[in-house]
């Protein structure tokens, strides 16, 4: 029986070989806005109710947007390992690994023990699961949560007792907190399944109370998000579903640009089957199973896309979401082929594992090409370099093109606020705040060039010129004193009026 899990070691180990690998060479991968709250934690202690984005706001007030958990855990995994970045890399591995035995266990349940034996390598061969699981960010943890949610659902329709009760709701309500269109999915998918099964009442009656105790909590948790948020002075930008619908849902005009869903469907192929091969498996998963989680989880997913559906199409991170029903679905088409083909003896059973090993590593590979994911880029660090030691740690810098999350600021220690323009500075009261303040510096940042080249590959996107410094810097601080100037980046001293 123990080599039904020598699959899913292997899959696990190449995923904490890949992670940690990336650290250990010294480019983590990582979302700045995630990444900079829990290095803010580590520096001036944990508050849950309020995670910094750094550079988000003048003062450092709270910017609170999921649940941070994981901005915590990861932290304490920092501390733990002296300041590296890469603790914040393990405390996502751990998180997303301890929540893989469940997935097995759905599948086993969905497909039997075959399927099950490759449910974790079918998962993990999906790129943008490959490269996130293990990312110092929220997604992975996200998608773990959704699959714990996902079997705590089934095991409460299997199993309807009051442990099995708890344990769903409490799943529901952190990821409710943590990413509120997973649970979504979670939910249409749970909710469809019960009605492929022609349950009665009762397991309806469970699932929406989950689905009502969740809503109670995410509604006070979103409530202090507007809350705290609101707290900011000369906020970079808004982040609430009331301050941009449009962000979160699409106008009218987007959802009806069959554009917007194409570019999306071809940067889907990449993130989750990264060849066109694994498409056809997943397809006839779903052939065969019609009535199936794995559809039901697909559906839910379609069904999530058309309700947020800006949100989805452009963040490539939200596409995790779909990851689970294709996981499914292709463990459906696998074991029905594998019950169809005859083995005469183990060398051949060998043999077609290993064949079907190299297929699985080729499409991972393709679609890590795909989504750029292989390139590390040293222009940000040298970038970062340059600015630390062009500035004080007293300093505190208005910054343009320096990562909307505050990357830039992570990565050379410094602070001040994110900007797009100097607008504000037209406001005497506001002038006068920032000096208050001690903001002192612009900084303007050039785009990397790396970045920018691989952008040019992207359909559409031949003519897009790079965007640097000279094209960034406001008309009005062109005449100001220059403190430090490259091609990376520019420094100027910020001439406030003199007061009298």
């Amino acid at each position: 029986m123990a080599h039904r899990f020598t699959p899913s070691l292997l899959a696990i180990t190449l995923l904490w070989l890949y992670a940690i690998g990336w650290a250990l060479i010294g480019y983590p991968i990582y979302r700045d806005q995630h990444l900079g709250a829990a290095i803010e934690y580590s520096a001036n202690g944990i508050d849950l109710l309020r995670p910094v984005i750094p550079g988000f706001n003048a003062t450092g007030t709270g910017t609170p947007q999921e649940f941070p958990i994981w901005q915590a855990l990861a932290s304490i995994s920092v501390d733990a390992f002296g300041g590296w970045w890469g603790g914040a890399t393990i405390a996502s591995l751990i998180l997303f690994t301890i929540f893989l035995p469940v997935f097995y266990k759905t599948a086993q349940w969905e497909a039997g023990p075959v399927a099950a034996a490759i449910a974790i390598p079918l998962l993990l061969s999906q790129p943008i699961v490959f490269h996130l699981a293990g990312g110092a960010q929220t997604d992975g943890f996200s998608l773990a949560l959704l699959l714990g949610f996902i079997w705590s659902a089934e095991n409460l329709r299997r199993n309807p007792a009051t442990l099995s009760w708890i344990a769903c709701a409490a799943l529901a309500a952190l990821l409710a907190v943590t990413k509120m269109p997973f649970l979504v999915v979670g939910g249409f998918a749970a909710a469809i399944y019960l009605f492929f099964q022609k349950e009665p009442l009762k397991p309806w009656l469970l699932l929406a109370s989950v689905g009502l105790f969740a809503v109670l909590v995410f509604i006070p948790w979103n409530a202090w998000c507007d809350a705290e948020i609101a707290r900011a002075e000369f906020k970079y930008l808004p982040l609430t579903i009331r301050e941009i619908p449009e962000w979160f849902f699409g106008s009218l005009a987007y959802r009806l640009d069959p554009a917007n869903y194409i570019k999306a469907g071809w940067r889907a192929l990449g993130c989750l089957w990264g060849s066109f091969v694994l498409v056809g498996l997943t397809l006839y998963g779903l052939f065969i199973r019609p009535k199936s989680l794995g559809s039901a989880l697909l559906i839910g997913a379609i069904l999530v896309t058309l309700i947020f559906t800006k949100i989805v199409l452009i963040h490539r991170h939200y596409y995790l979401m779909f990851a689970p029903a294709v996981a499914l679905l292709n463990c459906y088409a696998f074991a029905d082929l594998a019950s169809r083909i005859q083995f005469p003896n183990r060398k051949t059973i060998l043999f077609a594992a290993t064949a079907a090993a190299i297929v699985l590593l080729l499409s991972l590979l393709q679609g890590h090409m795909s989504i750029e994911a292989l390139v590390p880029d040293p222009y940000p660090k040298t970038v970062a370099a340059t600015l630390k030691n062009q500035t004080s740690p007293e300093d505190r810098l208005l910054m343009i093109n320096g990562g909307w999350g505050g990357d830039l600021f992570i990565r050379s220690e410094r602070q001040g606020l994110s900007i797009d323009n100097l607008n504000l500075l037209d406001d005497p009261n506001s002038a006068k705040r920032l000096r208050e303040l001690g903001y002192n510096k612009l900084v303007v940042a050039s785009e990397s060039p790396l970045l920018h080249a691989l952008q040019l590959t992207n359909p559409g996107s031949a003519d897009l010129k790079r965007i640097t410094w000279e094209t960034l810097i406001p008309e009005k601080a062109k005449p100001w004193p220059t403190l430090f100037q490259s091609e990376a980046l520019i420094i100027k001293e910020i001439p406030y009026p003199s007061e009298t």
